[in-house]
């Protein structure tokens, strides 16, 4: 169990299966998973995407981050994961992304502090 505000996590998955959806090729799986381990709960969201070097997972969460990817849609105005970001730690998590290079998909993953463990 974790006690969090509801409606901002929501908006958290959201924009992950959002950036998961917009940044991978039409028929490829996006994954979902949560578990917990020690005193937190897990969440990743994987992606066949376009993956990020590790120079751009350093950059990720941070508001307009300059990264090299294509522009998939208008509306997208790079503050969606820094949000993300904010939002976690308030909670008292961590939020970072995994990717074994361009072209390779990428794993965005959250913590939260299991219920009773803050």
């Amino acid at each position: 169990m974790v006690c969090v505000d509801p409606d901002k996590i929501g908006q958290v998955l959201v924009n992950l299966l959002d950036n998961a959806s917009k940044y991978s090729p039409e028929g490829s799986v996006i994954k979902i998973s949560a578990g917990e381990r020690d005193k937190l709960v897990k969440v990743s969201v994987t992606d066949e995407g376009i993956g990020l070097s590790e120079e751009d997972l350093g950059k990720l969460f941070l508001p307009f981050p300059d990264i090299q990817r294509p522009v998939v849609t208008a509306q997208s105005v790079g503050l969606g994961l820094s949000v993300c970001r904010g939002i976690v730690k308030l909670h008292g998590g961590r939020i970072w992304a995994e990717s074994p290079g361009p072209g390779q998909g990428s794993t965005l993953f959250f913590t939260l502090p299991k219920l009773g463990e803050e």
